[in-house]
């Protein structure tokens, strides 16, 4: 299955949304960016109803906080995930106050006993995880990715999101052990495509690059995408 990601931010009280852009343990969106509602719209004509949406509060991630109002108006016709500043379990309660169903924790932002504490809190949570070639960024020094986790499989975390944090470091072909358990990002369709033939199940793609690589195999028109 292929995730549709979408960075998100509210202007002037509407989200809009555009690219995410990775680079270490930063996320961003590119300047040129269109309504959430319209792109989300776009896509309902592509994506199964089961399919769910990963959204990214890029305003959140960058605070290490949540972004209330982001939480407040979001909204998703298609199972909601959502990334954003959550840092313990307290963060996690408030971030289930809004329409997600399933809330990512950036795995630097918090430590493994806090992580402990929040999957007994809810099992809807993900870890992800920002690699760079065989290692994880962490508070403090970075760890190793394949122990890292093993850590988080003991604890019972069934998921976890894989974003190359140095874009084409993370060597894929050597997790096929870990195959059901992770997430990765692709910058492309394409790549999310070679991801499927090392037998990564689920891979998370630009919201955008997904309706455009369906609207170039079908009668579906294209909207003003960013």
């Amino acid at each position: 299955m292929q995730i549709p990601v979408m960075p998100l931010r509210t202007v002037n009280g509407n989200i809009v949304t555009s690219r995410i852009t990775i680079s270490g343990t930063s996320v961003a969106m590119t300047e040129n960016t269109m309504g959430y509602n319209d792109l989300m719209s776009s896509l309902s004509d592509v994506l199964g109803r089961d399919v769910p949406m990963l959204g990214v509060d890029v305003d959140g991630v960058r605070k290490k906080d949540l972004s209330g109002e982001l939480l407040r108006k979001i909204r998703s016709k298609h199972e909601l995930w959502l990334m954003t500043g959550i840092r313990n379990a307290g963060d996690v309660m408030d971030a289930f106050h809004g329409s997600a169903s399933r809330i990512i924790v950036p795995y630097h932002f918090t430590s493994d006993a806090l992580l402990r504490e929040i999957i007994e809190l809810s099992d809807s949570c993900i870890p992800a995880l920002f690699a760079e070639r065989d290692d994880v960024y962490a508070k403090g020094k970075k760890k190793d990715l394949r122990s890292c986790i093993r850590t988080l499989t003991n604890m019972n975390f069934r998921k976890m999101i894989v974003f190359d944090a140095a874009g084409g470091s993370v060597r894929w072909d050597g997790l096929h052990e870990f195959t059901d358990v992770l997430v990765p990002y692709a910058a492309t369709v394409g790549d999310a495509e070679a991801l499927h033939k090392e037998e990564f199940g689920d891979v998370v793609v630009s919201a955008a690059d997904l309706f455009r690589n369906a609207s170039k195999r079908s009668e579906i028109g294209s909207c003003m995408l960013p």
